[in-house]
């Protein structure tokens, strides 16, 4: 994982950062920032869900496993829809390792792409999309509920590590503020089941032990006779 490092950040399916370059990039996610930031100052006319769907709650040692970042509680075919979302996921660095981030289609109605950023640190990862799509193609084609990102995640030691979020700012696509209820989870490693030896396994080389012991004597017995 590299700490402080965008992921990822994708414009109509193209990679943006050779062009933009880290400085440029940098602006560019700032002025996404202000732009979400004036969101929050608008009144939330309604309320998501967003919660924290781990594949597994119980992992071993080694495991990779992914966890669903889950948005419902939308409009189903109707306002409201999301046109843009920024939060943060926090899980602890000790027992496991972040290893990517995929977004999903749910901003991307038409096919078109959209701007996605994900930025990862010590213990947290920050998630920002904005869709492309107009508010009536959301508004018509979003389904109620969707994966907004999909992270994967190295399991190192035991323990059970908590998934929490942030909200920073969450939008339709007119710009006017969505409210969300935020439902984190979290994941329990554990040392994983040994591998028990076979029981016929000991007795074979228990026999095997038994006749080298029973052959040397013979040989001894015979080379005395000799003598």
């Amino acid at each position: 994982m590299a700490i402080g490092r965008n992921i990822s950040v994708n414009q109509a399916g193209l990679n943006l950062r050779p062009a933009l370059g880290e400085v440029g990039e940098a602006i560019v996610k700032q002025l996404l920032l202000s732009t979400l930031g004036g969101l929050l100052a608008c009144a939330a006319a309604s309320a998501a869900t967003i919660s924290v769907l781990p594949s597994s709650k119980i992992v071993s040692i080694g495991d990779r496993f992914a966890v669903d970042l889950h948005i419902a509680d939308l409009g189903d075919g109707v306002a409201p829809s999301i046109g843009a979302f920024d939060v943060n996921f926090h899980f602890d660095p000790v027992l496991i390792s972040f290893v990517d981030a995929v977004f999903g289609t749910g901003l991307d109605v038409l096919g078109f792409g959209s701007l996605q950023i994900a930025t990862a640190s010590v213990g947290t990862i920050n998630l920002l999309e904005i869709s492309l799509d107009t508010a009536a193609d959301l508004n018509s084609l979003q389904p109620a509920a969707f994966v907004l990102a999909t992270l994967t995640f190295d399991a190192l030691m035991r323990g059970t590590s908590p998934f929490d979020l942030a909200l920073n700012a969450l939008g339709d696509g007119d710009g006017a503020a969505i409210g969300a209820v935020l439902a984190g989870g979290f994941v329990t490693i554990e040392q994983g089941a040994e591998i028990p030896e076979p029981a016929s396994g000991w007795l074979v080389i228990g026999a095997l032990g038994l006749l080298a012991i029973l052959q040397r004597r013979k040989s001894s017995r015979n080379g005395h006779a000799v003598l």
